[in-house]
């Protein structure tokens, strides 16, 4: 198919991190969700507060899907030249009422992911610097977690600074391409 699905916003950042990881500006252990949408060309978008699909269907059609994970949903059975005011009313009272309770998730979920980091950090860091190939008897330090962590950051950050200028030079060429040819 050629129409615009889930696969169409989530396939740049794959390649842009895939190019990355075997060029050797990130190690594959780098890659994480946060890394993963700063490569997506929404990365410099705020997330998607409400999507509100018209028509009565109760789907996506993997429309926004990364961008809407935390999103809240308003489905209407009207299409949408009919979609009007009281419409969009309906779905603000909609949202008033479900954000309080999707912003709780959200926060838990932060959390949860900065915990699952942490870890991740402290296990990475260890095997990075330890040569030992059964690390049962190991026991992972803070001073490898905190190199390992600066690294880590350090590369991505690097990665990413490369790649907004690559987009910035892309933009500019682009724009000096469409000015010659008007």
């Amino acid at each position: 198919s050629s129409g615009i699905n889930a696969e169409w916003p989530l396939r740049p950042g794959v390649k842009c991190l895939a190019k990355g990881a075997t060029s050797g500006a990130i190690r594959i252990m780098d890659i994480d969700e946060k890394l993963f949408e700063s490569c997506m060309y929404s990365e410099s978008q705020p997330p998607v507060d409400m999507l509100i699909r018209t028509s009565g269907e109760v789907r996506l059609s993997d429309f926004m899907m990364w961008q809407a994970n935390f999103a809240i949903l308003k489905f209407v059975k009207v299409l949408w030249p009919e979609f009007g005011f009281w419409h969009f009313v309906g779905a603000l009272l909609d949202y008033q009422r479900q954000h309080f309770f999707t912003r709780v998730y959200k926060s838990k979920y932060d959390a949860y992911q900065m915990r699952l980091t942490a870890s991740e950090n402290k296990t990475l860091g260890h095997m990075d610097r330890c040569r030992q190939s059964d690390h049962s008897q190991c026991s992972p330090n803070e001073s490898d977690t905190t190199q390992y962590s600066d690294e880590r950051n350090k590369r991505t950050n690097a990665f990413l600074s490369d790649l907004q200028q690559r987009r910035r030079d892309f933009l500019t060429e682009r724009t000096a391409i469409e000015t010659v040819g008007s």
